[in-house]
């Protein structure tokens, strides 16, 4: 015998086809299957709360990398520089990049007594509004900062170099190097980043030569005007 296959109905022909409904999914949805059993994909409304979407598109300066950062010598200029930088050096000092590295870094050793200091009035100060029922949410983040500053001193190069490796030639993304670096948190990797790629730019411009010639012309007219002033405060 043939075997006959019975098809489904359809809507017949010249005539609207028949409806279908797509549900989409939710965020929170219930589905109840045969026999009373209840499905759920495990969400309920106070996590829901906390949730919050993002597009995923990846920042511009994340698609485009610097030239700098595959050229050994000028990454570590970069590098130099920011520690120079952080130390209080605003103009690129003499000497080789280890040099300069660690007369920055001794600078910045120095200032770990004051930020100490600092970081216990701050500590003194929190306990105090604590005690009185005043907001502390500023003074938390005051010594939140005060004690990664103090952290990040003895390696103030290392954390840089890592930060921009790991951002640039690795390709992670500021959460990933965060959890890696377990010292820093993703703020800071961007805003390290950030700095670097705008200080490569005014070294590799010309602009901060100029500038440290700019400030050298001024500081030695600076100088000469307090020495004529001096000279004529004396005569007088």
């Amino acid at each position: 015998m043939v075997p006959i296959t019975f098809c489904p109905p359809h809507a017949a022909s010249g005539t609207a086809p028949d409806p279908q409904f797509h549900k989409l999914a939710m965020p929170i949805s219930t589905m109840f299957d045969a026999h009373g059993q209840v499905r759920s994909n495990g969400i309920g409304f106070e996590e829901y709360g906390r949730m919050q979407s993002s597009g995923g598109r990846v920042q511009h300066w994340r698609k485009i990398k610097p030239l700098w950062i595959r050229d050994t010598d000028k990454f570590r200029e970069v590098v130099t520089r920011m520690v120079e930088h952080r130390a209080g050096f605003f103009t690129a000092q003499p000497g080789t990049h280890q040099q300069r590295i660690d007369r920055a870094q001794n600078r910045l050793n120095r200032s770990r007594d004051n930020k100490i200091g600092l970081l216990d009035k701050l500590c003194e100060r929190y306990i105090a509004a604590k005690a009185a029922g005043e907001p502390t949410g500023f003074l938390a983040q005051k010594i939140e900062e005060a004690d990664t500053s103090i952290a990040h001193l003895d390696r103030a190069a290392a954390l840089v170099t890592a930060i921009l490796f790991l951002s640039y030639r690795a390709e992670l993304n500021s959460v990933d190097v965060s959890a890696i670096l377990v010292c820093v948190k993703p703020p800071l990797v961007r805003q390290t980043c950030y700095r670097a790629r705008k200080l490569a730019e005014r070294i590799f411009s010309g602009e901060e030569l100029r500038r440290k010639q700019g400030t050298s012309a001024e500081e030695s007219s600076m100088s000469e005007h307090h020495s004529g002033a001096g000279e004529r405060s004396w005569l007088t």
